[in-house]
């Protein structure tokens, strides 16, 4: 642990050694805009008052806590027709942004990142997909509209046999090694293409350390907090025409990784055979 020097030139140094420390060297364009100027000075306070919180404890926040009580206001607005509860889930959504870079930061920190707070942190990330389809619920119900509800199912769904692929494929020991994040990642998908567009605009824009990526805080608030923005702003034509269009491309993106998925098992099995 960094301890902080009593000289205010000293103290300034430590921050700054910190802070690399910290701070991923290319980070996601959210992050840098609207996240880690709370989520540093939330680590330094951390770290100097010596409170006992872990970085696994801020997952199980985020899953046990955060997540429920975004679903919960996202299902009580339709229910009871009021505003209040999307704005309540909002403000949650970016808790639940801000509690995933937290635990990342302070880990690091920290020297407490571990194989385990790897694993809990990539499953509490997973919560976001479940709030992205339990928000295409709400929203179909908000606006009476079933193509909302039914694609919200269907996603439903479509992501469940894929998870459920997933799980068989490492019981039946299919997918080993190196090779692993293949099968959890999305860039068999063309999101690698999405990530070149952006680095191209970075080369233009040159905004420092961001990496050009589309990455995880950006889907997060494009699919999740950008709609509800619309919504309590007014903007509900808007809202729907971009759910809609969130509808089927995630519907395409699952069926995707599904097709890839099988194309992986039968690969293995003709090698298998050999």
């Amino acid at each position: 642990m960094i301890k902080y020097g009593m000289e205010l030139n000293g103290g300034k140094m430590n921050k700054e050694i910190l802070n690399k420390k910290i701070l991923h060297e290319k980070d996601d364009l959210f992050a840098i805009l609207f996240i880690n100027f709370l989520t540093t000075r939330l680590t330094h306070y951390i770290i100097e008052n010596k409170i006992k919180i872990t970085p696994n404890q801020i997952s199980y926040l985020r899953m046990f806590l955060i997540a429920p009580i975004i679903i919960l206001f996202l299902f009580l607005a339709p229910l009871y027709g009021n505003l209040l509860f999307y704005l309540g889930a909002l403000v949650f959504c970016y808790l639940f942004i801000v509690s995933d870079w937290l635990d990342g930061q302070l880990a690091r920190g920290t020297n407490k990142t571990s194989l385990k707070g790897a694993f809990l942190d990539s499953i509490a990330d997973r919560c976001s997909t479940i709030l992205f389809i339990v928000f295409l619920f709400s929203s179909g119900l908000w606006f009476s509209n079933n193509f909302l509800i039914y694609g919200s199912v269907c996603l439903f769904t479509l992501k469940s046999f894929h998870l459920m692929i997933i799980t068989k494929l490492f019981y039946f020991g299919i997918e080993k090694g190196k090779n692993n994040f293949r099968v959890f990642d999305g860039h068999d998908t063309g999101i690698n293409k999405i990530n070149i567009i952006f680095k191209k605009v970075n080369k233009v824009l040159k905004i420092k350390n961001w990496g050009g990526t589309f990455g995880g805080s950006e889907r997060f608030f494009m699919t999740i907090m950008l709609p509800l923005i619309l919504l309590l702003l007014g903007f509900v034509l808007l809202t729907k025409i971009l759910l809609m269009i969130y509808t089927l491309l995630f519907c395409m993106f699952f069926i995707i990784r599904i097709k890839n998925l099988i194309i992986t098992i039968n690969k293995r099995e003709k090698r298998n055979d050999r």
